[in-house]
């Protein structure tokens, strides 16, 4: 997948919580007595929506011009990044709308789901109506190691009192816009997490450093790997990495949990 690519698909996320995780885990399925059925569950394709959207209504969940891609990523609890192997032709570009809601005595119980006791309900949609079946695999692929190759570029600054990053944002570029991260208290651990959503490949944060730092990160979408025309703005992100950052994205291989598909089918409308 194209790092532009990539970086449209996290441009339709309206909220996108940010993870300290480089590969996050697979959601862990629920005991079944401990999670509604959902009663009805209603899926048709369309074929206007340009942008997705989901939600978790008080009954149940909803979702309007969704792909299985971004479903998947939803029941599962996954990001971009996270390796899905065997789509279907489909899975990225058939957009469905969805409503799924449980019998009126299962909604005092479905308040009290956590964030990944609601995700293995959407797994039942996906069970259900795409006939999904998958299993977790860890193989070898390409990934890239993140490293240092100019000593003491990074800012110190002090560690954060409750230990998360402050002062950050995190803005994917896309088409002419030109992609920026500013963050301070930030470790390299999560830059690297950061850097594997916005290039659809995880990135193995190599660099031994251990400290708390500032950055501001600026690079232009799309732009080849080492071009260095013009400005900063017109830098690629592994060139931008480099001469903002003195780090460094090397390509190389590595062990990445994957998700793979064994079988799917295209929903029949209700």
């Amino acid at each position: 997948m194209s790092v532009r690519r990539t970086l449209l698909l996290f441009a339709a996320v309206l909220v996108a919580p940010i993870t300290h995780a480089q590969t996050p885990p697979l959601a862990a399925q629920p005991a079944a007595t401990s999670v509604p059925v959902f009663e009805v569950v209603s899926v048709k394709q369309d074929k206007i929506a340009v942008g997705w959207r989901s939600a978790t209504p008080p009954d149940g969940y909803t979702a309007n011009g969704i792909t299985l891609m971004y479903l998947i990523m939803d029941a599962y609890g996954i990001r971009p990044n996270y390796r899905v192997i065997g789509a279907p032709s489909w899975w990225d570009d058939t957009r469905f709308d969805i409503q799924a809601k449980v019998a009126d005595a299962d909604m005092p119980a479905l308040q009290k789901l956590d964030y990944h006791q609601r995700a293995s309900m959407i797994q039942q949609i996906l069970t259900d109506r795409f006939k999904l079946k998958v299993h977790r695999e860890t193989k070898i692929q390409p990934i890239y190691s993140l490293v240092v190759i100019k000593q003491d570029a990074l800012t110190a600054a002090p560690p954060p009192a409750d230990g998360k990053p402050v002062g950050m944002g995190w803005r994917p570029g896309r088409g002419d816009r030109a992609g920026q991260m500013v963050a301070t208290n930030l470790t390299t651990g999560w830059l690297a997490a950061q850097l594997s959503g916005a290039l659809g490949r995880m990135v193995v944060d190599n660099t031994g450093l251990t400290g708390t730092y500032q950055a501001d990160l600026h690079y232009t979408p799309d732009t080849p790997a080492g071009s260095q025309a013009g400005s900063d703005t017109s830098l690629s992100i592994f060139t931008a990495v480099e001469e903002q950052l003195g780090l460094k994205l090397v390509p190389t291989k590595g062990p990445v949990e994957c998700l793979v598909i064994d079988h799917v089918e295209m929903p029949s409308e209700n």
